[in-house]
């Protein structure tokens, strides 16, 4: 498997509005687009941060793979246990052996410029 770490990372918070707010005010982030239940900020950097409705599991980086159930198989048989999917866009979400926090996306949803265009939350 040939996975990319795309720039896009989610930070979960039980009020996603006073996490956006905190980071607007004390970090110089703005807020660049929003979506139901979740807001992204434009750090100045690379970084596409997403602040999500909290589940308990986050910050969750993304893996773009070319084929998500192929690449499931391959990560559970080295140690990483899957918690939930996106039925809408085809996401698989999985925990490493080191207790991070990853969404298997295909990388044909990865928009023109290179990236998601949106995350895709959290089902499980």
């Amino acid at each position: 498997m040939n996975a990319i770490l795309s720039p896009c990372i989610a930070w979960g918070a039980e009020d996603v509005e006073a996490a956006v707010a905190h980071y607007v005010q004390h970090c110089g982030f703005s807020i660049k687009t929003r979506g139901e239940g979740w807001v992204e900020l434009d750090s100045g950097g690379p970084q596409r941060i997403f602040i999500c409705d909290e589940d308990g599991r986050t910050p969750t980086f993304e893996l773009l793979v070319e084929n998500v159930p192929e690449a499931l198989d391959s990560l559970v048989a080295a140690g990483w246990a899957p918690y939930g999917t996106n039925e809408s866009n085809g996401d698989v979400y999985v925990q490493d052996p080191f207790g991070r926090f990853f969404c298997l996306s295909p990388k044909q949803n990865v928009a023109p410029e290179g990236w998601a265009v949106e995350p895709s939350g959290f089902s499980g």
